[in-house]
């Protein structure tokens, strides 16, 4: 959400459904306010059913509407069409084609393709989550980043 927005939220909320022993804090929602107005959400959910698919994606914005489900269905939409593609390829969520990368870019000295400050400030969104989740609280990142 980070990269499709550009930024890294302001502050994060996490709600988490009650673990009745089953589940380490493997059920909870995560509510993201970014600098923009932008709201992000992702729910993370590991009482489900593994016949269903994994990973679904919805970004709304000026009209338009995508969603990619399970990394094999692309839908995008907006005021006058709508366009679906199926892959006909097995899953692909990236990691071959990030590792490559990587390597490539060791091997030839190159720049890394995701800054190390980018980085840095995605660890502090991760641990406000956490700390939103311990506590149930809103977590502002920049109070959080700077106390350490």
């Amino acid at each position: 959400l980070c990269y499709l927005v550009g930024r890294i939220p302001e502050s994060v909320r996490v709600v988490s459904m009650p673990d009745i022993g089953k589940y380490s804090k493997d059920n909870f929602h995560i509510t993201m306010d970014f600098p923009d107005g932008s709201i992000g959400t992702v729910t993370y959910l590991a009482n489900g059913n593994k016949s269903f698919s994994k990973e679904y994606l919805e970004v709304f914005g000026g009209g338009r509407i995508a969603r990619l489900d399970d990394f094999r269905n692309l839908e995008l939409c907006d005021e006058r069409t709508s366009t679906r593609k199926k892959s006909v390829f097995r899953q692909d969520k990236g990691h071959q084609t990030l590792w490559s990368e990587f390597i490539h870019r060791i091997k030839s000295n190159e720049q890394e393709p995701i800054p190390y400050d980018d980085l840095i400030q995605i660890g502090y969104v991760i641990l406000a989550c956490q700390k939103a989740l311990e506590t149930g609280s809103v977590v502002d990142i920049a109070e959080f980043s700077q106390s350490g």
